[in-house]
């Protein structure tokens, strides 16, 4: 789905965003990812959000990462509250995407 973006289709977005509403979790966060990534799409950081609580700690990363790269304030409260993670890593990404958040 990278690579159809990548090539700037309409058409290929549309088929990304029609995933938002797959039952299968892994497909729905997989699409909001790329959405994020490669279209700063902030209609899906409530999908990401909500990954977040059950993700697994890389796929916390990667969501925090993409919150970033959207850089929308509303997600400010969100990053705040995953600077409580027990991990270090998980806090960095996390405040680094709130500066981006910040200077958007």
């Amino acid at each position: 789905s990278a690579t159809l973006l990548k090539e700037g289709d309409e058409e290929a977005l549309n088929i990304i965003k029609d995933l938002l509403e797959e039952k299968d979790s892994d497909v729905k966060v997989q699409a909001a990812l790329v959405l994020a990534l490669f279209g700063k799409d902030p209609s899906v950081i409530t999908t990401l959000e909500e990954a977040y609580i059950n993700a697994d700690y890389n796929m916390k990363i990667q969501i925090l990462e993409a919150i970033g790269h959207i850089g929308s304030k509303k997600s400010i409260k969100f990053l705040i509250n995953a600077l409580d993670e027990p991990y270090q890593n998980l806090r960095v990404v996390s405040a680094s995407s709130m500066i981006r958040c910040l200077n958007s």
